[in-house]
């Protein structure tokens, strides 16, 4: 197994076993360290998302999954991964809902916040 593979694994098995985080919470705004799973909701799918510090950038992972289909047994996941450089933010969108993640000054820590719904343009 991949490195990867193993991550993707891991993050699954958090929206399954886990879907609140022990990130800590003030006003909205959750802070997490490296590798340490964030568990969200992302409209109708639920996300779980972490980041490493890659060269002093956060290399911010999110992971999607949907509601199983039961009658296949299959499940839809979607993964997407951006570098965020340190002291700045990554905005997310995903079915009408939004959020920043953004790295702290030195690459250890990433704040993730949920923003105002915004409208899905999708049709």
């Amino acid at each position: 197994m991949t490195i990867k593979t193993i991550l993707s694994v891991a993050a699954l098995s958090a929206l399954v076993f886990f879907p609140n985080s022990d990130a800590t919470l003030a006003n909205n705004v959750q802070s997490f360290k490296p590798i340490q799973g964030l568990s969200f909701d992302a409209g109708a799918k639920r996300a779980v998302a972490y980041f490493t510090n890659k060269a002093g950038q956060c290399q911010l992972v999110i992971t999607l999954a949907g509601e199983p289909d039961r009658s296949t047994g299959s499940l839809e996941i979607n993964r997407s991964v951006a570098s965020v450089p340190a002291g700045l933010s990554q905005r997310y969108e995903n079915g009408g809902r939004a959020f920043q993640f953004e790295c702290a000054n030195d690459a250890q820590a990433m704040t993730f916040q949920a923003l105002t719904s915004v409208a899905d343009t999708r049709k």
